[in-house]
């Protein structure tokens, strides 16, 4: 089976230049358990009221974040027990907009290439489980919320028919965030306890950051530590 999409979409500025944005791609099912999805997309945004005018990042000559991003991904379903997919993705492009020592810029051209593997399965009938892992390589040095490696472990657990516990351990490496700073790397455990009372109402709550990983995304504000939220959910 073959299924195709494509689009166009445009940006239109009394700032900036009229730009039209095309995208496409595929998804084929060559043999059974077997997917092969590719895309092409164009990616353009214009810098926001925010990022140009308000607080103190603010920057009123930025231009345009402008982008081709190519992807291509293979993946194989071999029962319930075990899937995988494989994804390697390749962008070229000019400006992004990010804060580098409270300051919004523009990086200027730069290359983003990388790979991405994912697996899943469900070795029980009330417990899934996925793993992720992916890396990038950017032609910049001092690219903000791109860190060189990532990885997930999670799992699912419906302990009883109410009762679902999740758990998840995020891994970082490699996170620029200043020049001033070393690279950022760091582990997150966090689950999320969640319970049905009835249709309409659920209770959930969730633990955050459990083993109290000290850890700074962006300068000057480290974040959380260990963290805890309760609350409900109401479905209509």
């Amino acid at each position: 089976m073959l299924i195709l999409n494509a689009g166009l979409r445009m940006a239109n500025s009394d700032r900036f230049d009229t730009q039209w944005i095309p995208q496409g791609g595929f998804v084929i099912h060559p043999a059974e358990g077997w997917m092969v999805k590719a895309s092409a997309a164009k990616g353009y945004r214009n810098p926001s009221f925010r990022e140009m005018y308000l607080y103190r990042p603010a920057n009123p000559d930025l231009d345009p974040e402008n982008m081709m991003n190519y992807e291509v991904t293979v993946g194989k379903t071999l029962s319930r027990y075990f899937g995988i997919d494989v994804t390697g993705y390749y962008s070229k492009g000019d400006n992004l907009i990010q804060t580098v020592d409270m300051k919004n810029v523009n990086t200027g051209s730069f290359i983003n290439k990388g790979i991405e593997v994912t697996a899943n399965s469900q070795p029980l009938d009330k417990l899934t489980l996925r793993a992720t892992y992916s890396y990038l390589y950017t032609s910049l040095d001092n690219l903000t919320a791109a860190p060189k490696n990532q990885y997930f472990l999670g799992a699912g657990w419906q302990v009883l028919p109410k009762f679902h516990v999740d758990a998840e351990l995020r891994g970082i490496g490699g996170l620029y965030v200043s020049d001033d700073m070393d690279h950022q790397n760091y582990t997150l455990l966090n689950m999320k306890f969640t319970y049905k009372v009835i249709r309409a109402l659920e209770l959930f709550a969730t633990l955050d950051n459990i083993t109290n990983t000290c850890y700074t995304i962006n300068r000057g504000y480290e974040m959380p530590g260990f963290t805890g939220m309760g609350g409900f959910k109401l479905h209509f």
